[in-house]
């Protein structure tokens, strides 16, 4: 995809995009699958293709999934590292696929994580992510969102849900909120008080 949120577009990039001789050129090609939740393939699947820029030559294919899974939980890093507050922190986790994983992995390379607390829309699937998370810290399921996010400090929404999942009302004053999940316009994650006044 381009910047602005358009298509990718094939061929080579013009030379307005060019930038001097060498480097590179990365195209990632992606299909979304949400029927394929709990059937042993996730729902993103494609590949990304690294080419040079100096003459065409494809360097490397790689699974899009695991890149993506990991590209998206760091940049929720970036986000979390400059603008969640400082020392520790609980953490809510609103999602139980891929995207949890990543993201408390990520969580946890840049804030002190205490507690973290997770709401899945099924509750096996959460049951099974604090199971195989356990023991690096305290996790706790919740069987409502709102309990889940009840005192957290750094809220990660990692879901397709096509209706809000998390309500302002919910959040703790300063707490910082990664709205990660919802990538096309029938989906929403957040309520629109979160957006309004979030800062």
């Amino acid at each position: 995809t381009v910047g602005d949120g358009g298509w990718w577009k094939p061929g080579p990039p013009g030379p307005e995009k060019r930038k001097g001789s060498g480097g590179y050129i990365c195209s990632k090609v992606i299909t979304v699958f949400p029927s394929n939740v709990g059937t042993g393939f996730t729902g993103h699947q494609g590949i990304v293709m690294l080419s040079s820029a100096e003459n065409g030559s494809m360097l490397t294919l790689a699974d899009a999934h695991t890149i993506t899974g990991q590209r998206t939980a760091a940049a929720s890093a970036v986000a979390t590292r400059l603008l969640a507050k400082e020392g520790p922190c609980v953490l809510a986790i609103l999602g139980s696929g891929v995207q949890a994983r990543t993201h408390l992995e990520a969580m946890r390379a840049v804030r002190e994580i205490t507690a973290v607390h997770v709401w899945s829309r099924t509750r096996d699937r959460a049951d099974a992510f604090a199971a195989a998370a356990g023991g690096i810290v305290p996790i706790t399921v919740h069987d409502s969102a709102e309990s889940a996010v009840s005192g957290a400090d750094i809220v990660c929404t990692l879901t397709s849900a096509t209706s809000p999942i998390l309500q302002y009302s919910w959040l703790k004053q300063g707490s910082h909120v990664n709205a990660v999940g919802s990538c096309n316009p029938a989906q929403q994650e957040l309520d629109e008080e979160c957006v309004s006044r979030g800062h």
